[in-house]
């Protein structure tokens, strides 16, 4: 006599088949994200340093941007508020 599994037991192993699916997906995002990061590395250090547009770089928590139009009215400006820009704002 052949006992056939629970519809509860099929829907357990199809949830499990599923998981480790996205399981192995996941495995292979992650290798690609590695080989990436690997990537930058070694251009980062082909030269000794990094690029230099990072020496103007600043950071900070933005709480409000504003656009407005220039004189002209054709150009689209940004500007940026947070920070030690809380005041009068960064052009961006």
């Amino acid at each position: 006599m052949t006992q056939t599994p629970s519809t509860g037991t099929q829907l357990l192993e199809r949830i499990l088949f599923q998981l480790e699916y996205q399981s192995a997906e996941l495995i292979g995002i992650n290798a690609r994200l590695d080989n990436l990061h690997e990537a930058i590395s070694v251009g980062h250090s082909s030269n000794g340093s990094p690029p230099a547009d990072t020496d103007n770089l600043v950071e900070f928590d933005a709480t409000e941007i504003v656009t407005t139009l220039d004189d002209s009215g054709n150009r689209k400006l940004f500007r940026i508020k947070g920070g030690q820009f809380s005041t009068y704002s960064l052009r961006v």
